[in-house]
């Protein structure tokens, strides 16, 4: 049914039936299940206010495109450039792609955006899923380029408060991931035996 409305609105875009209070839900249903055509439209028809929707396609190709997207500022406002990184985390398929993508362009976001607003909100959003020990070192790596980079005071650190935050995260998942993994394993194997 998403997908039916959304198709409709492509055909005429002048007449929007999608009541307010669904269209992210039409938009983001629509987009995870099409693709470059489909994302393609909702960017070009109202791409501040479906950047969330555009943020939930599957294609690994067009979120990377997105992220390069958010550096150009004829397209995504500079003010806009977090707001849309962090939806593109929050995405499963987008995840590693914005690590990836943070973590090569640091230099640039810092030169571009660091003395415009606090990077804060960019590096808390891209690490509410730091769970190895792997990526505490590449959240380590782009500390260090910033307070090499940085403009702000030396106690301004924005890295102080999330790393905390991810070794705790990284320490619970070690301590119990296998007990966790052994109740799914439990649940699923019960499950099974009851059908």
């Amino acid at each position: 049914m998403a997908t039916d409305l959304f198709n409709r609105l492509r055909k005429d875009p002048t007449t929007n039936l999608i009541h307010p209070n669904l269209r992210l839900m039409v938009y983001c249903s629509a987009i995870a299940s099409g693709g470059e055509l489909e994302w393609d439209f909702a960017c070009d028809q109202e791409r501040k206010r479906l950047a969330e929707a555009l943020a939930c396609t599957k294609h690994v190709w067009i979120l990377n495109r997105y992220l390069e997207y958010t550096l150009n500022q004829n397209i995504i406002k500079p003010e806009d450039f977090i707001f849309t990184v962090d939806v593109i985390a929050n995405n499963v398929v987008g995840q590693s792609l914005v690590w990836d993508f943070v973590v090569s362009q640091w230099p640039n976001i810092i030169k571009r955006f660091g003395n415009k607003f606090s990077l804060y909100p960019l590096i808390h959003g891209i690490t509410q899923r730091v769970p190895t020990r792997y990526e505490e070192q590449k959240l380590r790596k782009l500390e260090e380029i910033y307070n090499e980079m940085s403009l702000y005071h030396s106690g301004d650190n924005i890295f102080e408060t999330v790393i905390k935050k991810s070794l705790i995260n990284i320490q619970w998942v070690e301590k119990h991931k296998q007990t966790v993994f052994q109740w799914f394993q439990r649940e699923i194997l019960q499950g099974n035996n009851e059908v």
